[in-house]
């Protein structure tokens, strides 16, 4: 055995040119940084995509009741996990009764079989609607007042305001 710069001793023939061989340990290096490089970027295309997400999602929510005579136009909204609510300010086209607005919550069930809207219409608080959506279908569901509610695509002639 040979000895190194450092007094360590080496087998023969690897310390001849004098420079002590560490190469096994500088790719372990770089592999830990390139580790570390492709842990950062993918934390940050995950946070990105979560962020992204959530603006995805909150989109213009519409609900046709009496078979699509009257439309609930929740704006900017998405439907609430699991036990949870959610305040749902919506646009009613036609007025109903020369009523445009109405508010309330939308809560959805803890087990996630439906979402139940309360409405209030702006003008006229004792008049009240009750929208019952079954999940995850979101057709089929119940008004108080129109009878018939399901859940419809936003369009640009059921959208009155930007």
């Amino acid at each position: 055995m040979q000895t190194d710069e450092l007094g360590r001793e080496v087998p023969a023939g690897r310390a001849s040119s004098g420079v002590l061989r560490v190469f096994p340990l500088g790719r372990r290096v770089s592999r830990i940084l390139r580790g570390a490089r492709i842990l950062r970027r993918s934390t940050l295309i995950c946070c990105l995509v979560l962020a992204t997400a959530g603006v995805a999602d909150a989109k213009d929510f519409c609900i046709a009741v009496a078979g699509g005579f009257r439309t609930y136009i929740g704006k900017a909204f998405s439907v609430p996990g699991k036990g949870k609510c959610k305040a749902f300010n919506a646009v009613v086209q036609p007025p109903f009764q020369g009523r445009n607005f109405a508010g309330g919550l939308a809560c959805t069930a803890s087990d996630r079989s439906h979402v139940t809207f309360s409405l209030t219409f702006a003008t006229r608080p004792a008049d009240a609607d009750v929208v019952d959506l079954p999940l995850p279908a979101m057709t089929g569901g119940t008004s108080v007042i129109f009878g018939s509610a399901s859940f419809v695509p936003c369009s640009a002639s059921t959208v009155p305001i930007p």
